[in-house]
């Protein structure tokens, strides 16, 4: 029992002399250094998966520390900014923290594809100025929107869509439109709201406005 009373008292003798002054350049009060890897911020898409660089840490000496992350709060699933958390701590119980931004954007691989599209993109007499399906590309930096052979163009920038003038024709070709508009994409990146307005460019062609709510397929 003797020996190990002594074996206990010397483990704990070892814990509480860990920090001991080791020369004369030892800081008890200043915290690690955190040095993170790879680039802050971050930035990955929608649906992609995040994969942290992690953090390296040093103590007042240039001794290597632990290092714990946090990166609970990183939502792929939804656009928006997001922070990874780093700690690390000493062997005097000095800590330290920092953070990287990771930003979750819409991208290509999000809104390319085919979708379904409800509306009230019609003339006065209530055709149909767009379809209920669409194929959504792009070429060249030229975003197509292809309505089964309705076709407008525009571009994307982030989370906006811009839609340029063009030229619908239906009715047998007697019925001409300029179509334009502006729109969002949502978080998730699987719906999109347009706000059209168009100009009608016959003698019987009425100017016009109405909304198409694009859903992924």
């Amino acid at each position: 029992m003797k020996y190990f009373g002594i074996l206990a008292l010397s483990l704990t003798l070892m814990a509480s002399t860990s920090c001991k002054k080791k020369n004369k350049n030892d800081d008890p009060t200043t915290p690690p250094t955190i040095t993170l890897n790879g680039s802050n911020p971050m930035q990955v898409g929608v649906g992609d998966t995040y994969n942290d660089p992690g953090a390296t840490a040093k103590d007042a000496l240039g001794a290597t520390v632990s290092v714990k992350t946090d990166e609970s709060n990183v939502n792929t699933s939804q656009a928006g900014s997001y922070q990874v958390v780093y700690t690390a701590e000493d062997c005097y119980s000095n800590t330290a923290q920092k953070s990287r931004t990771v930003n979750v954007v819409v991208t290509a691989a999000n809104w390319a594809g085919n979708w379904n599209v409800s509306h009230d993109v019609k003339t006065s007499l209530g055709q149909n100025l767009i379809k209920n399906t669409c194929a959504i590309s792009e070429a060249f930096g030229i975003v197509t929107l292809d309505h089964d052979g309705q076709v407008v163009n525009g571009s994307i920038s982030g989370q906006n869509i811009t839609i340029n003038t063009s030229r619908v024709t239906i009715n047998a070709g007697l019925g001409k439109y300029d179509l334009s508009g502006t729109g969002t994409i949502n978080d998730a990146g699987d719906e999109i709201v347009i706000n059209y307005n168009w100009d009608g460019v016959c003698g019987t062609c009425l100017d016009g406005s109405g909304t198409a709510t694009y859903t992924k397929q």
